[in-house]
């Protein structure tokens, strides 16, 4: 073959493409694959469209070119855009210590590092930070507080004029900041203590304000562990960091969280406040149920007061214990045990559904009377009953199987009873007259009490 004969081949292999460009035959050279093939074909050129008469003439195959956005149109797409984007919010740091003087030491090494302007808080108990002149000097200022803001209580008006003045006064970081002259480090609760007194508002209801608004949270173990707490003070763990100082002592808070410690004065007091609100006829079977429920707790421990087999004893007082297995039973068989944990959590559900409305009530309504108020628990009173209920929950949880890990003690302390007691005989003498089913127990010398453990 000459160099005629392959030039005429190498023709032949070449076709005219009808873009007026070049490419391999069908069938032609290689392996025979299309989409190999394909590699080697020119994309068409963009012909200009010929001038003078419409017949024979080929239209622009490229599609139109769209006007570009003004800037202030592609500026708004962007922003919607942005928009849609959910941010993923940062989590927030719980750093649990034992005792709020570690808290203290940690606030003074965290004003140490470069994150010391952080936003934060530290959650303490009113007997830290309460500064009221009134309730401050009280034993019990937990229950003197609640007292002083339950508006039925004062006639519709009143309440603690501290806590009033925290939204206006300390509802954020920055007016923490103004009344510590500008300083936007770290504090610990004396200094707040002195802001609070400064601004005539409460620290303690200033703390639950900024937690959430603060990066970090500082508080004890309890607050974490606890379910009560974490519930009265809206702490809610999932998704966020959780720091534990000497997580080895974690034990006996945990312990203690699923303890519970109840006197009989307490028993009695709850039993006629759910009775109270009966007659009101407010929610009247469930308020009665959990009555009722309060009165053989207090029955029982009338029951076993008197025998002689204590199982431990000491100069004023006696304990009778059993453990998780034998006090199960002895509930049951009353009917308030964790064979009836769930009849008896219905009713509970709805005590405690009605006192949280009538609480968020009193918080939107201002001008409430005292005559048109609806009849409430009182906040001990369904700190009780969840306490009782959560008890339950654990002698039940996984088949009962931790059970036989509880111990419960019953012990009989004698005590000189204040004045405070005997003018209670008397109306609970009264009340027994009107409820004829229910027991009243009354000792002059001695007080009771269960201990769950």
């Amino acid at each position: 073959m000459d160099e005629n004969d392959d030039e005429v081949d190498a023709s032949q292999m070449l076709e005219a493409a009808p873009d007026g460009g070049f490419c391999l035959p069908k069938g032609g050279g290689g392996d025979g694959d299309d989409d190999d093939i394909d590699d080697f074909r020119s994309s068409p050129p963009h012909k200009r469209p010929k001038l003078g008469g419409d017949e024979g003439q080929q239209q622009d195959p490229s599609p139109p070119v769209a006007p570009r956005p003004k800037p202030a149109a592609a500026a708004a797409k962007a922003l919607n855009v942005a928009r849609k984007i959910k941010r993923k919010k940062a989590p927030k740091i719980y750093f649990g210590t034992r005792t709020h003087k570690q808290i203290a030491q940690i606030v003074r090494e965290l004003n140490k590092t470069e994150y010391r302007n952080v936003n934060m808080t530290i959650l303490g108990s009113r007997d830290h930070t309460c500064i009221h002149p009134v309730v401050s000097k009280m034993k019990s200022r937990n229950e003197g507080c609640r007292e002083l803001n339950d508006r039925k209580k004062n006639g519709g008006s009143g309440g603690c004029s501290y806590m009033s003045n925290v939204k206006s006064k300390l509802g954020t970081h920055a007016a923490v900041s103004s009344y510590r002259g500008g300083k936007q480090d770290a504090w610990d609760l004396e200094d707040l203590v002195k802001v609070g007194k400064k601004a005539r508002a409460c620290p303690y209801y200033a703390t639950r304000e900024l937690k959430g608004k603060s990066d970090i949270v500082f508080c004890p173990y309890n607050y974490l562990v606890e379910p009560t707490i974490r519930d009265s003070m809206e702490i809610y763990l999932k998704g966020q960091v959780v720091i534990l100082d000497e997580a080895h002592n974690i034990e006996d808070s945990a312990r203690s969280a699923a303890s519970w410690q109840v006197t009989q004065d307490e028993l009695q007091e709850a039993m006629r406040d759910l009775e109270k609100v009966a007659q009101a006829d407010v929610l009247p079977d469930s308020h009665r149920r959990l009555a009722t429920l309060c009165s053989q707790l207090c029955c029982f421990m009338d029951a076993h007061k008197d025998q002689k087999q204590a199982d431990y004893k000491e100069f004023n007082s006696e304990s009778r214990i059993w453990n998780g297995v034998e006090f199960s039973g002895l509930l049951d068989a009353e009917q308030m045990g964790p064979l009836h944990a769930a009849e008896l959590n219905e009713h509970y559900k709805l005590v405690a559904a009605e006192f949280q409305a009538n609480k968020e009530e009193q918080q939107s309504d201002d001008g409430m009377s005292n005559a048109d108020a609806v009849p409430s628990l009182s906040a001990p009173t369904i700190q009780l009953l969840e306490s009782y209920f959560l008890i339950l929950g654990y002698l039940n949880v996984r088949d009962k199987r931790h059970r036989n890990d509880y111990r419960v003690a019953l012990t009989k302390t004698q005590s000189r009873i204040p004045a405070r007691y005997v003018q209670n005989e008397i109306e609970v003498d009264n009340f027994a007259e009107f409820r004829d089913n229910y027991f009243y127990p009354h000792c002059s010398f001695a007080g009771y009490d269960f201990f769950f453990a």
